[in-house]
C-alpha cells in the first residue's frame, strides 16, 4: 500500500490554492496510509493558506484516532468537527479570518490490519472535485465527478456555523454528482447523473489490488470541451509503476502532454492517490496462515 500527493497552480491564479499531503505511520498492529487534499476558495481571503492549515490540522488529529475510530470516521461529523475546530483556534492565533478556512476537503485513509486480509479504506469529502477508482480485474474505471451549478460548495467550514449553513441551502442549486464508467480500452462512456448528498464518504474492504484518486476541480477547467475534457480521467490514473513518488510521476507526464497538445486549465490542480498493491495481499494471506 502507497499513497501519493500532487498539486500545481492553474492558468488563472496567480497564488496556488490547492494543497496536499501525504504520508504513513503504525498504530494498533496496523499499517496506516494517508493522504490529504484541500483547495481553497478563490474568493475567500487567504484561503491558500487555509488549504494548508486544514491539510496539516486533520493529519495531526488522525495520528491521534484509534484505528477502530479510524474506519468512522465517514459516518460521523466528529472527525470532520475536529478539525475544523483546530483550524479555527489556529486562524485566531495567526490573526487570519475564518473565512480563509472555505476550501474543499478530500481525505483517503488505508488500513492495513496486521491480523487481517482485507484492507481497509475510507475516503472522506467536503465541496467538489472528481473520484477515480480503478479495481483490478474489473473492465472499467470509475469516474464520479463532483459539480455545483452555481456558488460555492459545502465547505467544512460551515460546520456549527448555523448562518453559513443557511446561507448554503438557501443559495446553492444543490451538488450534481455525474458518473462516468470508463472501459479500459479507453472508449469514454455516457455520462449519468446520480443522487447524492453534500458530504462524501465512502469505506471498503478492498480483495483485489485497487487505485483510487482523488482530483481537485481544476480537472473539469481544461480548455477544451467537455467530452474531450473526459481523457483527463485516464491520464490521471495511468500508472507505469506504484514505487515512491508514482503520482508525481505520472503528473508530470500528463502535464508535458498537455504542453505539447497546448492545453492548460485555468483553476488549480491538486490530486492524492491511493494504491493497495498485489504484495499487500500477499502479505496479508501470509500472516492468515501463520496464524
Amino acid at each position: 500500500m502507497i499513497t501519493d500527493s500532487w498539486y500545481e497552480i492553474g492558468a488563472g491564479h496567480e497564488v496556488c490554492e490547492d494543497y496536499a499531503i501525504h504520508g504513513q505511520f503504525i498504530k494498533d498492529e496496523a499499517e496506516i496510509h494517508y493522504a490529504i487534499l484541500s483547495d481553497g476558495c478563490s474568493s475567500s481571503s487567504r484561503s491558500d493558506v487555509g488549504a494548508r492549515i486544514l491539510c496539516h490540522t486533520a493529519e495531526c488529529i488522525l495520528k491521534n484516532y484509534s484505528v477502530v475510530n479510524m474506519r468512522y470516521i465517514g459516518n460521523t461529523e466528529d472527525f470532520a468537527v475536529s478539525v475544523i475546530s483546530q483550524a479555527r483556534s489556529y486562524c485566531v492565533l495567526m490573526g487570519l479570518p475564518q473565512v480563509c478556512l472555505d476550501c474543499t476537503f478530500w481525505m483517503i485513509i488505508g488500513v492495513k490490519n496486521l491480523k487481517n486480509i482485507g484492507m481497509d479504506v475510507i475516503v472522506l469529502g467536503y465541496g467538489d472535485g472528481c473520484k477515480i477508482q480503478r479495481i483490478y480485474g474489473e473492465d472499467s474505471i470509475d469516474v464520479v465527478g463532483y459539480h455545483y451549478t452555481s456558488g460555492a460548495p459545502y465547505y467544512m467550514n460551515y460546520l456549527n456555523n448555523d448562518d453559513r449553513t443557511q446561507s448554503f441551502l438557501d443559495f446553492s442549486e444543490g451538488n450534481p454528482v455525474y458518473q462516468y464508467m470508463v472501459p479500459s480500452d479507453g472508449y469514454l462512456g455516457n455520462e449519468c447523473e446520480i443522487d447524492s448528498e453534500s458530504v462524501y464518504h465512502m469505506s471498503l474492504t478492498a480483495f483485489k489490488p485497487t487505485d483510487i484518486v482523488i482530483v481537485s476541480d481544476g480537472i473539469f477547467t481544461f480548455n477544451v470541451d467537455k467530452e474531450e475534457n473526459k481523457w483527463a480521467y485516464l491520464e490521471s490514473i495511468k500508472f507505469k509503476s506504484y514505487t515512491a513518488g508514482f503520482l508525481k510521476r505520472r503528473m508530470k507526464r500528463f502535464k508535458k502532454t498537455r504542453e505539447e497538445r497546448n492545453i492548460s486549465h485555468f483553476d488549480d490542480l491538486g490530486c492524492i492517490a491511493l494504491r493497495i498493491g498485489d504484495d499487500d495481499f500477499e502479505t496479508a494471506n501470509h500472516r492468515s496462515n501463520c496464524r
